[in-house]
């Protein structure tokens, strides 16, 4: 081994080890069929590959991943609805404040 590969190649491995690891969505899941006649019928799906990570599920965990991203979405949506919300009530206490003086 180099004396650069020594100095970078433990930088690299530093870095690496420090990055923290992002948690796939699998939201981008691409079916499969084994036969290919079958192709095209959802029903006869035998896998799913997410096209991010390459983790492979079945249909069922398919259906459970769409469930938990549903309910992701909502969550967010709640979210961004309370947020609106009170950044609307506070431009209203400052045109009520500004009408006041």
């Amino acid at each position: 081994m180099g004396i650069l590969q020594k100095i970078f190649g433990k930088e690299e491995q530093a870095a690496a080890e420090a990055a923290p690891a992002k948690e796939c969505t699998h939201s981008s899941l691409v079916p499969r069929w084994d036969d290919p006649a079958d192709m095209g019928y959802e029903d006869k799906v035998t896998a799913y590959t997410c096209s991010s990570c390459g983790e492979s599920f079945s249909p069922d965990q398919k259906t459970e991943l769409e469930r938990a991203d549903a309910e992701r979405i909502r969550e967010m949506q709640e979210q961004n609805e309370a947020h609106r919300r009170e950044l609307e009530q506070q431009e209203a206490q400052e045109a009520s404040a500004e009408n006041k003086e």
